[in-house]
């Protein structure tokens, strides 16, 4: 049925979300993307089959049927294929090809996996509590101190500071390197560290000072993804760390919860204030879903937190996928209630 052949990177840049990738990025995707050849009057994908593969028409046309068999017919090159053919999860449309068509076929869970790497890549590493207050304190008290360690349970907190290990750090030494693979979490006990990321030219340049009682290295851990910056120490310093097992079990499993289907619609069902937050990027959600949720970017989160309220509870859409976890424990970070939905 399927005819395959080698992909045109340059295509990539005509889709979208493809577009909104940095181009190190998009050049890891395309390793993972395979450019089809289907003849015409085949079937690409049925009504109600799960949706693992996401489809971009580059050459041809389809026909698109809802459960009465009408149809929408899509044709290449036009606005109507910009995006992928139908994203529902299970797929809500039978797709059938009108003409021998041109395809890209990419992994759904890939393409999230990279989404989230690219816009954690976006954050701005913010200091987790007062800059001056922490030089008074020990740094135990100052990680203890911060909103998202107040959510943790005492009896993993407990087992969380028997499961630290210590090492120094020298000036110049390279804790954690941009785009290596992140396993695990430190948070800096003595010294000062700062964070720098590579643009697009080379270029490297400054984020953010970290100093005693800050920590970083988990988004790399939450997201499952590469490290979105370098972690190099300014001084002589100690760190502690902590391994990505230990991670998930003790800081991020009693922070980030989930919301099964049931759970869901009783809480939206409740006179408690709740929000649905989507943190993919505005082309990734339906037209017909924006107006009942709060979009709100992943790489913008940090710089609209300022629009969260303190009675409101959060609910992170399930199609968010690892974005709406690393987005969930950002927002306990900041101090408010927030779920995944299931």
């Amino acid at each position: 049925m399927f005819q395959e052949s080698d992909i045109d990177i340059n295509l990539l840049k005509r889709f979208s979300p493809l577009d909104s990738l940095s181009n190190g990025n998009l050049n890891e995707l395309s390793h993972h993307i395979k450019q089809l050849h289907v003849s015409k009057g085949k079937i690409l994908f049925k009504r109600n089959q799960p949706n693992k593969d996401l489809f971009f028409l580059i050459e041809g046309s389809v026909d698109l049927l809802d459960e009465h068999f009408q149809a929408q017919h899509i044709c290449a090159p036009s606005d109507q294929t910009q995006c992928a053919l139908d994203t529902h999860e299970p797929h809500r449309l039978t797709a059938v090809t009108t003409s021998d068509v041109i395809l890209l076929c990419l992994g759904k869970d890939r393409l999230d996996l990279v989404m989230t790497w690219d816009q954690a890549g976006g954050y701005l590493v913010e200091d987790i509590a007062d800059k001056d207050a922490l030089a008074d304190h020990d740094w135990m008290s100052a990680l203890l101190g911060s909103q998202l360690f107040q959510k943790v349970p005492p009896a993993n907190l407990q087992q969380l500071f028997t499961k630290f290990t210590e090492r120094s750090g020298t000036p110049g030494e390279a804790i954690v390197k941009e785009g290596e693979k992140g396993d695990t979490f430190f948070v800096i006990q003595k010294g000062l560290c700062k964070v720098t990321r590579l643009n697009d030219t080379g270029h490297v340049y400054e984020l953010a000072t970290l100093r005693p009682g800050q920590f970083f290295g988990e988004e790399a851990l939450i997201g499952d993804t590469a490290r979105n910056a370098t972690v190099s120490m300014v001084s002589d310093g100690i760190l502690m760390h902590l391994g990505k097992d230990d991670f998930k079990k003790l800081l991020e499993a009693p922070v980030v919860q989930y919301l099964r289907n049931a759970e869901f619609e009783a809480l939206m069902a409740s006179p408690e204030k709740v929000v649905l937050v989507d943190v993919r990027l505005p082309v990734e959600i339906l037209p017909a879903d924006r107006p009942s949720r709060l979009v709100i970017p992943l790489a913008d989160l940090r710089t609209r937190i300022s629009d969260f309220e303190a009675d409101t509870t959060y609910v992170l859409t399930r199609e968010g996928g690892r974005r709406s976890v690393l987005g969930a424990y950002l927002i306990h970070q900041f101090g408010f209630k927030a779920f995944v939905q299931k």
